[in-house]
Formats: structure tokens, C-alpha cells, sequence
């Protein structure tokens, strides 16, 4: 088996882009079953947790309740079972990064440091928002793909945050060139669902 590390990263996010980074995850390994035959149980446990985490922060959030705890609670349950799905994923990929990327999942680039930081949000529907740590003297050259592996050129500004717009809802891929005075480099992959 090769070395190949999945980053689910999920913790840090807020329960609407949590929950719509589940359903993506299990929208495209249940659409590509066969490859993630390993995944099928975990599968049902993580979108039995999706259901409970986002019934639940709906009956708090109508009911005005002040039970975030509980809400925490089932949050945190549903970040460990992604996180368990990741590792099943790893082991279905076996070193392959183009089956991470089917799943939705990225790959942790070990060896990068100080890597900037890149990160997608909805927008507007059809808009997705994206974000990278600024860079000094750089250009940054927007790209996204639908499969990752074509990729389609969504601009090039001098401001570390765009929107691209007009995208179709579904499973997207963005990744940015950093361009400088030392050429061109990119960052690492991110795929994000788009609305």
C-alpha cells in the first residue's frame, strides 16, 4: 500500500458547511459505490448522523431553545464519522490521489510548509467564494474543474479573494497559481459543493 494521507477538513467548519460537506462526500462515493465498496457501512452511519445533526439544529433554531450543547454534541459525532470515513477512503484509494478526489476528499501535501491557507464558501446561488492568505507581490490566477482534471480559468487578480459565478450545482474542484517575481506555483486542491 503507498502512502497517501486524506485531509477530510471538517472540524473548524459551521454546521451548514458542515452538513454540505457530508452530503457532498456521500453524494459522490454513493455515485461511485463500486470504489468505495470498503465505505458502504460508514456511509450509512455518517448520513444517519447528517439527518440527526441537521434535524436537530432545525428544531432548536425554530424552537428558539438555547440547547447548543446538544447541538455541539451531535456536531462533534458527525465530524469523527467523517473523519473515519476519510480513513476508509485512504485505504480505498491506496496511494491513489485521483480516487480521494472522486470521494470529494483532498490529499495532505506533506513536506509543504506555511502552505497558505485556501478555503471556498457559498455564495449567491451558483457563486461560490474563495479565499487564499494573501501573499506579498503575488498574483493570483483562479482555476476550477468539474472532474480534476480539466481545469477552467476563473480569472486572475491581484486580491487574494474572488467569486466565480454562473456554476451549476454540483461537486466542484478550485485550486489558485500563485504567481511572483519566481514564477508560478499552485496551491493544493479543494473541492467544495456548490448550490
Amino acid at each position: 500500500m503507498k502512502t497517501l494521507k486524506v485531509a477530510v477538513n471538517v472540524s473548524t467548519l459551521n454546521v451548514p458547511n458542515l452538513l454540505d460537506r457530508s452530503n457532498m462526500y456521500q453524494l459522490n462515493m454513493n455515485n461511485n459505490i463500486t470504489t468505495f465498496a470498503n465505505c458502504v457501512a460508514q456511509l450509512a452511519i455518517v448520513s444517519a448522523a447528517t439527518t440527526d445533526l441537521h434535524t436537530t439544529a432545525n428544531t432548536v433554531a425554530a424552537a428558539g431553545l438555547k440547547k447548543k450543547d446538544t447541538v455541539r454534541d451531535k456536531k462533534k459525532y458527525l465530524v469523527q464519522q467523517l473523519l473515519e470515513l476519510g480513513h476508509l477512503v485512504e485505504v480505498a484509494a491506496d496511494g491513489d490521489e485521483a480516487i480521494v478526489h472522486l470521494a470529494g476528499m483532498d490529499v495532505k501535501h506533506v513536506g509543504i510548509r506555511n502552505f497558505p491557507s485556501f478555503a471556498a464558501s457559498q455564495g449567491e446561488q451558483g457563486t461560490v467564494m474563495l479565499k487564499v492568505k494573501a501573499v506579498a507581490k503575488t498574483l493570483y490566477k483562479w482555476l476550477y474543474s468539474t472532474d480534476n482534471a480539466t481545469w477552467q480559468d476563473g480569472g486572475t487578480s491581484d486580491v487574494s479573494k474572488t467569486s466565480i459565478a454562473n456554476l451549476t450545482a454540483g461537486a466542484y474542484w478550485f485550486k489558485v497559481l500563485f504567481i511572483d517575481g519566481k514564477g508560478g506555483h499552485e496551491s493544493n486542491v479543494i473541492s467544495f459543493a456548490v448550490n
